[in-house]
């Protein structure tokens, strides 16, 4: 019996087809950014884009092998400085991926399809309270999760708090700063410490269930609760009853003391119960920096720069650190009556110092008009540039910039 050709090429493409519909291709493997560095797959160049908190770190990622890789990075990645005495970061979460324009996308995955390193942002808090804010440039290197603020980091974020919660959070566990100090110092909102508090009982919670996992005794277990306490003077107390127990449930806890217990058991040295971000932590050695408070009128605000060092028409002071002008400015930005706010964000303008850009681009978040009105006009005339009240788009425009300004050639010398 005969069989067209036509019918046996159709029994052929049913077949091929069924073939390839029944062994589908493998699912592309997602892999930790820590994983694919340590095996060798990838290589980054970490830089912090200056400031403490926020969306504030650019990581550079470039496949090391012929094949696409799909990466994510877990909260509590920590990032150590390169060659300078800063912060160190954590990473709570990657934000998106740089585009042309210097702009970004959102995007929760590094996706590398070919050989070309591609430029991510990441949202980081700091870690070490007692040191200085990364400077933009800043170097960095990946070094490994930090258990303890993945815990914190991992923590959902409670509606109308802000990234603070997570900073507080992080300083309350490792060093046990004062939620009375951190609002005092950094002016936190009452909304992120009582989220910072909520996060550190969640990260309490996830770390004591984590000793279900070790074969140790009841008894053991409510003797070693505290290692998982957000207060380090209750983590060494519970350290040194670790000691006391047996060389075998030693061993059994080895792990869990290393992640909860920095130091070695020690408590923070007094420098690290320092905030390194104060006022006056800006200002050079020599001067003295007056007692800054918010005005509550605008006179108030004309005597208070009037008493700085340096204010006098011609100082050398004046000239040769515009910082000291800023500094009561940034204060009585947060003054209760808009007038005052607005009169601040005006004579900022008038300041020659890259954080008066800073400055005003934050204040085109303020809750009146008239001083997102000052500050639009106060970057427009600083800047010859124009996004109106836009705060997205002058932020990238300034991160654009400044790395622009940090790369160009040095002025030939007269």
């Amino acid at each position: 019996m005969m069989i067209s050709r036509s019918v046996v090429g159709l029994c052929l493409v049913l077949f091929i087809g069924a073939t390839t519909h029944s062994a589908p291709a493998a699912a592309q493997e997602t892999l930790d950014l820590n994983v694919a560095v340590q095996r060798g797959l990838v290589s980054v160049d970490v830089e912090s884009l200056g400031g403490a908190t926020g969306n504030r770190v650019k990581v550079r990622v470039q496949r090391k092998v012929d094949k696409p890789l799909n990466l994510t990075i877990q909260p509590g990645t920590t990032f150590a400085p390169q060659g300078a005495d800063v912060q160190g970061l954590a990473i709570v979460k990657l934000v998106g991926k740089y585009v042309p324009g210097n702009r970004y996308q959102r995007s929760s995955t590094i996706e590398l399809v070919d050989n070309q390193p591609h430029a991510y942002l990441l949202q980081s808090v700091c870690i070490d309270y007692h040191k200085s804010s990364p400077r933009q440039g800043q170097k960095y290197q990946l070094s490994g999760v930090d258990v303890r603020c993945q815990r914190i980091l991992s923590a959902p974020l409670v509606e109308g708090a802000s990234i603070w919660s997570y900073q507080c959070a992080v300083w309350i566990d490792r060093v046990g700063v004062s939620t009375s100090d951190l609002q005092r110092i950094f002016h936190v909102k009452a909304v992120d410490i009582q989220a910072a508090q909520a996060m550190i009982k969640h990260a309490e919670r996830v770390g004591a269930e984590s000793l279900k996992n070790v074969d140790v005794s009841v008894d053991v277990r409510n003797q070693i609760g505290g290692l998982f306490s957000a207060d380090p003077q209750v983590r060494v107390e519970a350290y040194r009853g670790v000691q006391r127990l047996s060389a075998e449930d030693r061993r059994k806890l080895q792990v869990l003391v290393g992640v909860n217990v920095l130091r070695g058991g020690e408590l923070p040295a007094a420098a690290e119960l320092r905030a390194a971000n104060t006022l006056q932590s800006l200002v050079p050695e020599g001067l003295e920096l007056p007692k800054l408070q918010i005005p509550e009128s605008l006179e108030e605000l004309a005597t208070l720069l009037q008493s700085l060092p340096g204010s006098a028409d011609g100082d050398a002071d004046a000239r040769r650190l515009p910082r000291l002008r800023l500094l009561p400015l940034m204060v009585s930005l947060r003054a209760r009556r808009p007038a005052i706010r607005a009169f601040a964000v005006r004579q900022a303008a008038q300041i020659d110092d890259p954080w008066a850009i800073d400055t005003l681009i934050v204040m085109l978040a303020d809750p009146s008009e008239r001083v997102r009105q000052a500050a639009a006009e106060g970057l427009k005339t600083r800047t010859n540039q124009d996004f109106g009240e836009d705060g997205e788009q002058w932020r990238v425009w300034w991160e654009q910039a400044q790395d622009e300004l940090e790369t160009a050639p040095p002025s030939p010398a007269p």
